[in-house]
C-alpha cells in the first residue's frame, strides 16, 4: 500500500508478524500528493500530482516525471492554484488511462472545468473535453452470473445480447 502526503511518501507492506503486521518504509522524500484525491493507481502504478508536476511512481518507489515538457506549464498556467489541492485523479479500470479534474483560473465557484488524461501504455497527454461537471467518480458494476437473471428476466429468451457479452461481465 502507497500512501502519500504532502511531501513525502510511504509504503506499507505486509509482514505477517501478529504484532507489528506491517512494515513502513518513506520511499519519497520532498515530493507528494497535493490534495487527498490526487493520485490514483492504474494497472500496477499510482499516478500523482505533486506540487511541482504529474508523476508515475511504482510500487518499489521508483518516480518518473509524466508531466515535465509535456503539461506541467500548460496545467499551472490554467489551474486556479488556490483550489490545486481539490484535484481529483480517476484511473478507467478497463484502459490505461488516467484522468485529473481540476478547477482552472476561470472557473465559477466549486466548478471542475477542466480535465486531462494520460494515457501511459501510449505515453501520450490529451485534454477532454464537455465540461463542467460538478463531481466526478470511479464506478464500477457487479458481474453476473446465470443464477442472477432470474431477478430481471423472467425466461433466458428476454435476455439481450449473449451471455459472453461484456455488458455482463462487471468492471
Amino acid at each position: 500500500v502507497l500512501v502519500f502526503q504532502r511531501n513525502k511518501v510511504h509504503r506499507f507492506i505486509f509482514s505477517g508478524n501478529p504484532i507489528a503486521p506491517f512494515t513502513r518504509d518513506e520511499i519519497q522524500t520532498g515530493r507528494g500528493c497535493v490534495g487527498p484525491d490526487a493520485a490514483t493507481v492504474s494497472g500496477s502504478d499510482a499516478f500523482f500530482l505533486a506540487e511541482d508536476g504529474f508523476y508515475r511512481m511504482t510500487f518499489s518507489g521508483q518516480v518518473t516525471p509524466i508531466g515535465a515538457g509535456k503539461v506541467n506549464q500548460w496545467f499551472f498556467d490554467r489551474c486556479n492554484t488556490r483550489d490545486m489541492a481539490l484535484t481529483i485523479a480517476r484511473s478507467d479500470p478497463k484502459e490505461t488511462r488516467v484522468y485529473w479534474k481540476f478547477r482552472s483560473n476561470a472557473s465559477d465557484e466549486g466548478i471542475y472545468d477542466e480535465e486531462i488524461g494520460f494515457d501511459w501504455r501510449l505515453n501520450l497527454w490529451y485534454r477532454v473535453r464537455d465540461l463542467p461537471a460538478l463531481d466526478v467518480f470511479d464506478m464500477t458494476t457487479q458481474d453476473w452470473v446465470l443464477e442472477d437473471f432470474d431477478e430481471l428476466y423472467a425466461t433466458l429468451e428476454d435476455i439481450p445480447g449473449s451471455f459472453d457479452d461484456a455488458i455482463w461481465q462487471g468492471g
